[in-house]
């Protein structure tokens, strides 16, 4: 897990690891997903960082260590998003201006893996991470489906031409395999093969996969829906600007133009329902 940068998104390598395609499928107002195995943090520091220049992201991480300074509400981001990766910012909904402005340095020591299998989701880094926000910092929540703007992924052109760079896949690519050695072949298999925040080329990808992963550009930052109605498997790349009006945005378009310009697909707004968690209570965190 990697959380860094200027503003709290978490980079598309974290989204591949955890990242499944079955959204919630919630009630109006119910609890979250339960993870599939509780767990806590053996020790843990708590201290409000005072310095707003330092970056949000998780510093270190390991089967001993987890060392990261977050805002309560990125830490809430994290912590709910299973099945998901995480939760965009308007999925928490609710809590005291503090959860937004406060920085608090976090290190704790942990036994044992991250996740449950090799490959697979940290669910017990997760259930650390919850039970931290519970013990620390007093939290309660529920789920709800709202009405929210999102993003429907479509075709751009009226012919329905695809772009230069999004062709159907040959189907000579194998299916992925998670855990594999380091010196492995990695050019033979379906996936993500570059991921940068400018950057995302893949082979063998279904389309509804993509838009899971365009969720998390930070110009996005919203469900995106597939409504491409292409099935199958597709190779694919694109570069655009990692954020639209940054300095040197000039040397790459914006992911919206991007998209249509190298694949033909569009980025269409839309409201529908989204899963959000809704805060019933958080405190300032008991001192160490």
């Amino acid at each position: 897990m990697r959380l860094c940068g200027t503003s709290p998104r978490v980079h598309l390598g974290v989204i591949l690891a955890v990242v499944v395609a079955s959204p919630w499928n919630a009630d109006s107002q119910t609890q979250p997903p339960e993870l599939p195995v509780t767990a806590s943090f053996e020790v843990v520091s708590v201290k409000r960082h005072t310095d707003p220049t330092v970056q949000l992201g998780v510093r270190q991480v390991s089967e001993s260590r987890f060392s990261a300074v977050f805002t309560v509400r990125t830490l809430i981001q994290l912590a709910y998003g299973y099945p998901n990766s995480t939760l965009f910012t308007n999925q928490v909904v609710g809590g005291p201006a503090w959860i937004d402005n406060d920085r608090f340095e976090i290190n704790a020591t942990l036994v044992g893996p991250l996740g449950l299998s090799a490959g697979g989701p940290p669910v017990r880094l997760i259930a650390m991470e919850r039970s931290l926000l519970a013990e620390r910092f007093g939290l309660k929540v529920h789920q709800e489906t709202r009405q929210l703007g999102v993003f429907d992924l479509v075709v751009s052109r009226g012919d329905g031409r695809l772009g230069p760079r999004l062709t159907r896949s040959d189907g000579t690519c194998l299916p992925p395999t998670f855990g594999a050695s380091s010196a492995a072949d990695t050019s033979r298999y379906c996936g993500v093969k570059r991921s940068t925040p400018g950057a995302i080329s893949a082979k063998g990808m279904t389309l509804p996969f993509f838009a899971q992963l365009l969720s998390f550009v930070p110009d996005v930052q919203r469900l995106v829906r597939d409504r491409t109605r292409l099935d199958g498997q597709f190779d694919f790349d694109v570069d655009f600007a990692p954020v639209a009006n940054a300095a040197d945005a000039q040397a790459a378009p914006a992911i919206f133009t991007a998209l249509k310009e190298q694949l033909g697909l569009e980025l269409r707004a839309a409201t529908g329902p989204v899963d959000v968690v809704v805060i019933d209570a958080v405190e300032q965190p008991t001192p160490d």
